[in-house]
């Protein structure tokens, strides 16, 4: 590895964190862990996610690997079967709790022929429903959720989740008034 000496990030489950791996990737050249949060919501990522690991579990693997000096990086899918604001509330409270260096959230494809698809087909998603090849927009939003919430929470996570908040008002407003997003984004900017 001295040899070659180049940096590399690693992907990793929460759970398979310990200190003797971090150290030991680390002494190696391990620059980014990334790891999924996917759901803050424990119900969620048990029964639609089939992770079995605890909000605990996660936080305290991005705090071990932090603590190293190595960065991390956190992944988020909102748009889940069964989920509803409270439950994307509670992903923005899990990654406001783990604190990674960086972090990203994507809408839900349910791909055709898993699991997670026939849930959402179970919701009332179109059986004929085929996902798009472009990343974007609202394929699927959960009972109770209209696609418009959704994609406003969806513009709008970073914000939650970097920002005050006694600022989560002003950030609701945001998620459907362009200029109250436009505003909130030069200043999220500067918070990077």
């Amino acid at each position: 590895v001295k040899q070659i000496g180049l940096p590399f990030l690693i992907y990793a489950r929460a759970e398979s964190i310990s200190e003797e791996k971090v150290k030991i990737l680390k002494d190696m050249g391990c620059r980014t862990f990334a790891m999924g949060i996917e759901s803050g919501n424990p119900r969620i990522r048990r029964e639609v996610m089939n992770r079995h690991m605890s909000d605990q579990t996660i936080v305290n693997a991005f705090h071990l690997v932090a603590k190293h000096g190595i960065r991390t990086s956190a992944y988020n899918i909102i748009g889940l079967p069964r989920e509803d604001r409270a439950a994307i509330f509670d992903t923005i409270r899990l990654n406001r709790a783990a604190a990674p260096s960086s972090f990203s959230v994507t809408l839900l494809e349910p791909y055709k022929g898993t699991p997670i698809r026939q849930m959402c087909e179970d919701e009332g998603l179109d059986p004929s429903y085929e996902v798009s090849e472009i990343m974007s927009g609202v394929h699927f939003a959960p009972r109770g959720m209209s696609a418009r919430e959704l994609q406003g929470l969806f513009r709008a996570f970073p914000l939650y989740v970097k920002m005050p908040e006694e600022r989560w008002p002003e950030i609701e407003r945001a998620e459907r008034d362009d200029q109250a997003y436009q505003a909130l984004l030069t200043e999220y900017s500067r918070l990077k």
